[in-house]
């Protein structure tokens, strides 16, 4: 009973938009579908960035072996004997051709292996030359969760389990996204420290910001650098954001007002300090503004309800009413 007690919670909350309103299993299956559809469009997009070179392998390969080469690059190395990273087009190609595989049959396994092999493949290359870029990794994780769906479905009794699954890597998908930056922000948090509390911390970040993009200044950089309170109530927002990000998964009603935060917070980012991640706006678009578990029509109150610790009062207030 202790055991079983919290994970029934957790699927109260997940399967409930509300208190009192529970998903039929239509709409269980009609959000499986979904799922299945939000892994074309992954891997859509990845072929898409294969072809139009954002994530082709011959960009990864800097025309010499990798200096600090990660563990992946090691193993395909003792695979296939060393220089093979040489051959980057045709390793491009094949990841085309996987990804484009993927996109169409998206519950054949072996298109989507090989999507992520490749992937895993060109991150770890593009890391081994001694400095970490975090830009693709999001995707990579994404990647890995679609690993976990269903195949076809085969009578009844295995297209419900097929729904399970598939809801199942959606929360998994979910939550690697939100967790990277509730991580995010408890970094922030430990190494800001009493700096949370200042009045121009912000502003003075971006004013350092400044002097380092001197020849390519960012759009609002100037404008709001002047104007400490609006600078420090986005980085209080955005602290709030990241720490608390990870219950997002829980709570369907924050899905889309989550997602579209934290996109809003990456282009914000690219138009205060040029920071870009174009590819995590992507993923979470995809799997929290677009998630099909995500309620239809839009409720306020049951939205801010589901706030966390800003939510506790409202929710105080509800069962007081309701007794």
């Amino acid at each position: 009973m202790r055991a079983t007690a919290p994970m029934r919670r957790i699927r109260k909350s997940v399967l409930q938009v509300g208190e009192a309103e529970r998903r039929s299993e239509a709409e269980l299956r009609a959000a499986a579908t979904g799922v299945i559809m939000l892994g074309r469009f992954y891997y859509l997009f990845l072929a898409f960035n294969i072809g139009t070179s954002g994530l082709q392998f011959a960009h990864a390969y800097m025309g010499q072996p990798p200096t600090a080469p990660l563990w992946p690059i090691d193993a395909v190395g003792w695979l296939t004997g060393s220089g093979w990273f040489e051959h980057d087009r045709v390793v491009t190609v094949i990841g085309l051709l996987f990804a484009i595989g993927a996109a169409g049959f998206p519950r054949l396994l072996l298109w989507r292996l090989g999507s992520f092999a490749y992937l895993l493949v060109h991150v770890a290359l593009a890391n081994s030359y001694g400095a970490i870029n975090h830009g693709s990794h999001i995707m990579l994780f994404v990647g890995f969760a679609l690993l976990f769906l269903p195949g076809r479905d085969e009578g009844r009794l295995m297209a419900r389990k097929s729904v399970l699954r598939c809801l199942a890597v959606l929360w998994f998908a979910q939550g690697l996204i939100l967790l990277s930056y509730t991580l995010s922000g408890f970094w922030k948090l430990w190494h800001s420290r009493l700096e949370v509390f200042s009045t121009d911390a912000m502003s003075r970040i971006l004013l350092d910001r400044a002097l380092l993009e001197a020849d390519n200044i960012p759009l609002l950089l100037p404008f709001v650098a002047q104007h400490n309170w609006l600078a420090q109530s986005m980085w209080w927002l955005t602290l709030y954001i990241e720490v608390f990000a990870l219950l997002v998964v829980f709570r369907p009603h924050l899905h889309r007002p989550f997602g579209a935060a934290l996109m809003l917070f990456h282009i914000t980012s690219d138009w205060l300090m040029n920071i870009s991640f174009s590819l995590n706006i992507v993923m979470l678009g995809l799997f929290l503004l677009l998630s099909p578990l995500a309620p239809d029509r839009f409720s306020l109150p049951a939205t801010v309800r589901s706030l966390p610790l800003v939510g506790i009062p409202f929710r105080l207030m509800q069962r007081r009413n309701a007794l």
